[in-house]
């Protein structure tokens, strides 16, 4: 298990994942309001913006890239989590939603 802590309006929301789970997955189960996921995590909107400590996480695709540009809060550190998956090395991941 992995522990996922989500940072919402200034509140910390601990969740935990599975490897193999996205962070949007975990979101969704969790119902946090501000992640949607409308596509499912088939890479197709942004409506699962966060930022996110990407180190463990696979870099950037361009795919992704250009989904972001259509967020109005980007940030160097911008993510979709759709693109998060958990790994079993990790232990901790902590995420701010938007």
């Amino acid at each position: 298990m992995v522990n996922v802590r989500f940072k919402v309006n200034g509140e910390v929301v601990a969740a935990k994942g599975e490897p193999g789970d996205s962070i949007m997955q975990v979101a969704v189960r969790q119902q946090l309001p501000s992640i949607e996921g409308e596509c499912g995590g088939e890479l197709s909107c942004a409506t699962c913006h966060v930022y996110a400590d990407t180190q463990g996480f696979r870099p950037l695709s361009e795919e992704e890239g250009e989904l972001l540009e259509l967020v109005e809060e980007r940030a160097d550190n911008s993510r979709l989590s759709c693109q998060l998956i958990l790994r079993e090395e990790m232990t901790d991941i902590e995420v701010t939603i938007p």
